[in-house]
């Protein structure tokens, strides 16, 4: 069978070249997939801020539910505390030199013009006791360290963007507001470098670190402090090795001595990682990506190799019968094609992995150039990757030929030379069952999106199309055949000599028309999907904010991660403001279709946010959030759960702690805002002051679920002004002075804020279109590679055309009509499925399945794309299957 395989492969250059083209492309892509996750899992930072450390210890940064198989592991925004017993603990282990706590806080130098500095990159700026310089090391480069309260020591980099040098003035913007400083000293790192490369340091005294952290703190049973500031308290402990006490050596004495699975001893990477999370979280959103890339190419590499290597059967379907009728078995059949499978995928493999390696540079150049990866994502290659795309793309190409040759290795001898002569079935029973199969569930998963509602149900939408894209390329004969009637009609009508050729050609080979129409139909409806859908969430997420801000104005930090809480009061004395209420971003772990899952949600004023925010409240009010241990949600969460005012659950708040809250309130427009919003109480101070234990915390926790709530930084996220009627210029004007006063505040009108909300929303979902984009990108080039195939191989064909009197320019007419016919059905299914997107867009996120938000100048161009590359790439095969003469063409073909 080897050598027969050979052979065949030898006298079908076209379909062999076909096939390896398309193996070829899904092995890059893959690879490039498995490059980037690769790449990102062994990437580290620049500079370990704990570099000069035997190890660090902190506490586990996830929250753990559940036990067992079952456990799940969600990230908190505010993992607990190491507590001052906890440290006292390390100090005293045999090989300790020192532990250093370090706990980072937020503080911005302010620059000779009144702007706040943000950290390399924008990156963020971070404020430490002076003994954390020896952490990394920092030395100094002028002055001396910070020895009085109003003293500060910045980095080399940072005090050259604030043009300052020691005995120089600065301000510096922290929790606690904006102070003036003396510069004692310009510190930079031992290596000769200015700075971090992704934050800045300034360091202050012991003392006054703990009083600009701007929170004390309780201690948990535990020994996890929860809040900044306890007693001693903080998020990480640097230890420091005695000589000749080895790295390592003091690492197991750590661990041995803790022996608490809720305390971490990080080393190596994992202690770079720690000390730059911004870093570490670019980087596991940038690996994340391509694991879902990776499983959805390779779904649809299965369409795109199979119908390529049904397109190659279709056109050997004489040749098989012939084999068939000699007395070859199906299983012969099915060998012969398995060993051309291998081949072509063998083929492809190298050429593949090689192409991948551009194609992950690429997507690196991407993600680093929109700010989604740090530089010190690099892109590694090796045997992984290759490993990898190879035996994807060999067991892919194996499950595709095998899938497309059964039918036809299945076939009697007599029937197979009858099927050859003109194919009478359009498709198996099996294969329209499958089809009906991935249809009903495309439909159920559809449902369930409606039903959950929110940007939860959308997330749901990339299946239903994944879904209906298999069942469409499995219908597509049957959907080929109903469409190209009043498809072929029309071209039939508008030119009756190439037009109804055209026709003819089209009706009598539905086979190769469907291979072709379903090429389409993935990329119109990959590309549909990409567009339409974000395209909704877009303008449905800006406008749920344009309709829910009714502030005059609203205030926003410039270049940092927030505002200080006396933003908010000296706004309250501004001449001209009626309403001023603050917001603060935290989250909250809610159960998300049965799991444990990070849900966003806000802290407010019960009191004043109506007047500032309408969040059209379906149920109950916000009156009712003042009480103890109420909160407002969503509908579309509260509709997950049947939630209604009344109803209880349990959760867990930003720091881990558990709490049963009561809905108070249900508000409809949540998208871009909140699922759950606490109250903001006087319980805050008394929360952050008195200690906790677990015991205790589940009962407390709803009466201090507002204290606990984004106390991570301490930072508003937004201040909303209401002017007093009449006195909006007033305001502005005061505004105006207030901003120069506040270098850390810029004030919005506003559509202004609408706008800004709106470009956030456009940077957070860039890695999903450069996912689709790479998705598009592959399922075009299956296009083109399917139409090459299905053209260049009717060489005799057009030979018989041509001697019997036909042009070349009328050939080429005809193939351009017949060019115009696939693109039509693809099209038309392909947008029938995007639509279906759309539509369940639209319901997840308004509750209406109406057609809205077609952007109508980008889709039209998707689709002309589509249809210049189809026919470009079917006009191109025509005109080298014409170059031969019609004598030699029909002598030297085969069939």
């Amino acid at each position: 069978m080897l050598r027969l395989t050979l052979s065949t492969i030898r006298t079908r250059k076209i379909g062999f070249a076909g096939s390896v083209a398309s193996v070829l492309v899904a092995v890059a892509l893959i690879s490039a997939c498995f490059m980037m996750i690769q790449s990102g899992l062994s990437a580290t930072p620049e500079v370990d801020r704990f570099g000069a450390t035997a190890a660090v210890v902190r506490a586990d940064t996830d929250l753990h539910v559940g036990s067992g198989d079952d456990e799940e592991a969600i990230p908190l925004e505010q993992p607990p505390r190491l507590s001052a017993a906890r440290l006292a603990e390390l100090r005293v282990v045999p090989g300790v030199a020192a532990v250093v706590a370090d706990t980072p806080f937020y503080a911005q130098a302010v620059d000779r013009h009144g702007a706040s500095l943000a950290g390399p990159g924008d990156g963020p700026s971070w404020g430490h006791g002076w003994p954390v310089a020896r952490l990394t090391p920092f030395v100094l480069a002028a002055g001396r360290g910070p020895e009085a309260d109003d003293e500060v020591v910045l980095d080399a980099d940072l005090a050259r963007r604030a043009s300052v040098r020691p005995g120089d003035e600065v301000r510096v913007v922290t929790v606690a507001g904006t102070q003036r400083f003396r510069v004692s000293g310009v510190a930079r790192l031992a290596t000769g470098r200015a700075g971090l490369p992704t934050q800045s340091s300034l360091f202050f005294t012991e003392r006054a670190a703990a009083r600009l952290s701007g929170a004390t703190g309780a201690t948990g049973a535990d020994g996890a402090d929860r809040a900044k500031g306890a007693d001693g308290a903080a998020d990480f402990a640097g230890v420091l090795a005695r000589p000749g006490t080895s790295g390592a050596e003091l690492a197991d004495r750590l661990r041995q001595t803790l022996r608490d699975p809720r305390l971490r001893v990080l080393t190596g990477d994992e202690r770079a990682r720690a000390g730059t999370p911004e870093t570490a979280e670019k980087l596991e959103y940038s690996t994340q990506l391509f694991g879902p890339m990776a499983g959805i190419g390779g779904f649809l590499a299965v369409f795109v190799i199979g119908g390529t290597f049904g397109l190659s059967i279709l056109q050997r379907r004489r040749e098989i019968a012939l084999l068939r009728a000699i007395g070859t078995t199906p299983g012969q059949i099915r060998r012969m094609i398995a060993g051309e499978a291998v081949v072509v995928a063998l083929v492809a493999a190298l050429p593949g992995y090689a192409l991948g390696v551009p194609l992950a540079h690429l997507l690196r150049a991407v993600l680093v150039g929109q700010g989604l990866a740090p530089p010190e994502f690099v892109v590694v290659t090796g045997p992984l990757p290759l490993v990898a795309g190879g035996g994807a793309g060999l067991l892919l190409t194996l499950l595709s030929a095998l899938t497309a040759v059964r039918q036809a290795a299945r076939v009697r001898p007599a029937e197979a030379l009858q099927e050859a002569a003109g194919p009478r079935r359009v498709m198996s029973v099996p294969r329209l069952l499958f089809a009906l199969v991935m249809l009903a569930g495309g439909a159920a998963v559809l449902a369930l999106s409606q039903h959950l509602g929110g940007e939860v149900g959308v997330a749901f939408l990339a299946l239903v199309v994944i879904l209906f894209i298999g069942a469409a390329g499995l219908l597509s004969p049957v959907l080929t055949r109903v469409l190209e009637r009043p498809a072929g009609a029309v071209v039939g009508a508008v030119t009756r000599t190439t037009g109804w050729l055209a026709h003819a050609n089209s009706a009598a080979a539905v086979r190769r028309v469907s291979s072709a129409a379903a090429a389409i139909m993935i990329s119109v409806a990959m590309a549909g999907y990409a567009l339409l859908v974000t395209a909704v969430l877009n303008d449905t997420s800006a406008a749920q904010g344009r309709e829910r801000v009714v502030a005059d104005r609203v205030l926003v930090p410039r270049n940092g991660p927030g505002l200080p809480p006396g933003v908010a009061d000296a706004a309250r004395r501004l001449p001209g403001a009626e309403t001023v209420s603050a917001v603060r971003a935290t989250s909250f772990v809610s159960y998300v279709l049965g799991t444990p899952d990070v849900v966003p949600a806000q802290l407010v004023d019960p009191a004043t946010i109506g007047k500032v925010l309408d969040l059209r409240v379906l149920e109950g009010s916000f009156a009712a959030v003042k009480e103890a241990g109420t909160v407002a949600v969503s509908r579309t969460h509260a509709g997950e759960h049947d939630w209604h005012v009344g109803s209880r659950f349990h959760g867990w708040l930003a720091d881990g702690s558990p709490v049963d809250l009561r809905v108070g309130a249900v508000f409809d427009r949540g998208l871009g805002f909140a699922d759950v919003v606490f109250p903001r109480t006087e319980a805050r101070t008394e929360a952050r002051t008195e200690a906790r234990t677990e015991a205790r915390a589940g009962a407390q926790a709803g009466a201090q679920a507002g204290a606990q709530a984004g106390a991570r930084t301490g930072l508003d996220s937004a201040v909303l002004v209401r002017a007093r009627p009449g006195h909006a210029d007033e305001l502005d004007r005061a505004l105006a002075a207030f901003e120069r006063e506040q270098p850390a505040v810029r004030a919005l009108d506003r559509e202004e804020y609408g706008g800004a909300a709106e470009t956030s929303i456009e940077r957070n979902i860039t890695g999903t279109y450069l996912v689709l984009a790479v998705l598009v990108s592959f399922t075009a080039v299956s296009l083109v590679n399917t139409l090459v195939m299905g053209t260049a191989a009717r060489t005799r064909e057009f030979a018989l055309l041509r001697a019997v009197g036909a042009s070349r320019r009328q050939i080429v007419r005809m193939i351009g009509w017949e060019t115009g016919i696939v693109l039509a059905i693809g099209v038309v299914v392909g947008t029938v499925i995007a639509c279906v997107a759309l539509a369940g867009a639209n319901g997840a996120l308004s509750g209406s399945m109406m057609l809205t938000g077609l952007p109508m100048p980008l889709y039209p161009l998707v689709l002309a794309g589509v249809a210049v590359m189809g026919l470009a790439s079917g006009l191109l095969a025509a005109g080298m299957a014409l170059l031969s003469r019609p004598m030699d063409a029909l002598g030297g073909a085969r069939e």
